[in-house]
C-alpha cells in the first residue's frame, strides 16, 4: 500500500495538475515526510532492501526538490522543523554503499542510490549546517570510498553526482583548507587523475551526456586545491609531484584535454543555434578550460617547480602541444574578469605574478 501510494504521488505530481510538492512543504504538512524518513530511510538495510525505501528517497529527492520554488523550504522542514536529525540518517545511508558492489547489485538499490546523492547534494548548497556537518563527519570520505571501490562499476551519472558532492562542498563551505587535505589524504588524487586518464569518458559538446562534466569536476577540484592549500602544505606538495611526476604525464594529458576543448568550444560558437542547453554546455567548457589554464599558471609559479628548474620544462611541453604561456595568461586573464570580485582579484594576481616572470 505504501508503495502505490508514494507511486501515486510521484505520477500525480510529474503528470497531473495538483501540485503535491506545495501540499507538502508549502502548506506545512510535515508529519508524512517526518514518518517518511524515520522509518523507510533512517531504519532500511541493503541486504533487507525493498522498493518502499526506493520510492521514499525518490519522493524526497525528487519531487519535493525538483521545482525551484521548494529551494530552500524542504532543508527547513527536515533540518529545523522535523525533529530528526537528518543529517545523521543520510550520512548513515550513504555509509551502507562504501562496500557493495554496485555492479552486482539490483537496480532499485542503485536507483536509490542516485536519488540518495540528489538529495546531499541539493542540502549542500540550501542549508550550511548540513554542509558542515556533512564535511565534519566524514561525508567527503564515504564518497571517496565509494568512488574508489566502484570506480568500473558506477556508470557516468553516478560518478557525476559523487564528484558534484565533492565541488559543491568547496563552492558553499568556508572549510575548503580542510577539505583540500581530507581529499588528498583519502584516495583523492588517485580517483581524480584516474578520471583525468580514462580515455573512455569523452569529452563533446552535447549536452545529452554525464561524461563531459566528470572531467570538469575534476579540473575544479585540482584548481581549488591549488587555489586553498599552503605552498609549504604537504598535501600541496603532493599534488604538484602527481602533475609533474614520469616525464609529466599528467600535466601532458591536462594540457592534451584543453586543446580537445578549445576545438569543442569552436564548433559551438560556430553554431549557429541559440538553444539555451547549447549555451549552457558551452560555459561548461570555458570554465573547464579556465580550470585547466589556472592550473598550469599555478604549476610553473610553484615554488617546488621553480627551485628545481623544472618551469622549462612545462613550457617546452606547452610549446610542443602548440601553445605558450602568454597564451595561457590572455585567456585566464579574459575569463578572469567575468569572475566575482574576490576571485577575479585572485586570478589577476595570479596573471600579474607570472607575467613578470615569464614574459
Amino acid at each position: 500500500m505504501i508503495t502505490l501510494a508514494l507511486t501515486f504521488l510521484i505520477n500525480l505530481n510529474d503528470y497531473g495538475d495538483i501540485q503535491v510538492d506545495q501540499f507538502f512543504i508549502t502548506d506545512g504538512n510535515i508529519e508524512f515526510i517526518n514518518w517518511l524518513v524515520d522509518t523507510n530511510l533512517s531504519k532500511f538495510q541493503i541486504k533487507n532492501f525493498s522498493s518502499i525505501n526506493q520510492y521514499s528517497i525518490e519522493f524526497l529527492s525528487d519531487i519535493l526538490i525538483k521545482n525551484e520554488e521548494n529551494f530552500g523550504k524542504l532543508d527547513n522542514i527536515l533540518i529545523n522543523h522535523g525533529g530528526i536529525d537528518i543529517i545523521e540518517i543520510l550520512l548513515k545511508s550513504l555509509s551502507k554503499f562504501k562496500k557493495i558492489d554496485f555492479k552486482l547489485s539490483e537496480i532499485e538499490i542503485k536507483e536509490f542510490y542516485n536519488n540518495l546523492t540528489n538529495l546531499i547534494n541539493y542540502l549542500l548548497i540550501s542549508n550550511f549546517k548540513f554542509l558542515d556537518s556533512f564535511i565534519l563527519n566524514e561525508g567527503l570520505q564515504l564518497i571517496l570510498i565509494t568512488i574508489e571501490i566502484n570506480s568500473i562499476n558506477l556508470n557516468n551519472f553516478q560518478l557525476k553526482s559523487n564528484l558534484k558532492i565533492l565541488n559543491n562542498c568547496f563552492n558553499f563551505s568556508k572549510l575548503n583548507r580542510r577539505i583540500s587535505k581530507v581529499i588528498i589524504n583519502d584516495s583523492g588524487l588517485k580517483i581524480i587523475f584516474n578520471l583525468i586518464n580514462n580515455n573512455k569518458i569523452k569529452l563533446t559538446n552535447s549536452s545529452n551526456t554525464n561524461s563531459d562534466s566528470i572531467k570538469f569536476y575534476c579540473f575544479n577540484l585540482i584548481n581549488n586545491f591549488l587555489i586553498h592549500l599552503s605552498t609549504d602544505d604537504s598535501e600541496r606538495i603532493r599534488l604538484i609531484h602527481k602533475i609533474i611526476n614520469k616525464d609529466f604525464k599528467n600535466l601532458s594529458k591536462i594540457i592534451s584535454l584543453k586543446l580537445q576543448l578549445l576545438k569543442l568550444i569552436e564548433e559551438l560558437e560556430e553554431n549557429e543555434d541559440p538553444e539555451t542547453e547549447h549555451e549552457d554546455t558551452l560555459v561548461e567548457l570555458v570554465n573547464a578550460n579556465f580550470a585547466i589554464n589556472s592550473i598550469i599558471l599555478w604549476v610553473i609559479l610553484d615554488e617546488q617547480v621553480l627551485e628545481t628548474h623544472l618551469n622549462g620544462h612545462v613550457t617546452k611541453l606547452l610549446e610542443s602541444h602548440g601553445l605558450q604561456v602568454k597564451d595561457i595568461v590572455t585567456e585566464v586573464e579574459d575569463n578572469a574578469e567575468l569572475l566575482p570580485a574576490n576571485r577575479k582579484t585572485l586570478f589577476l594576481d595570479l596573471v600579474e605574478i607570472t607575467t613578470q616572470n615569464y614574459l
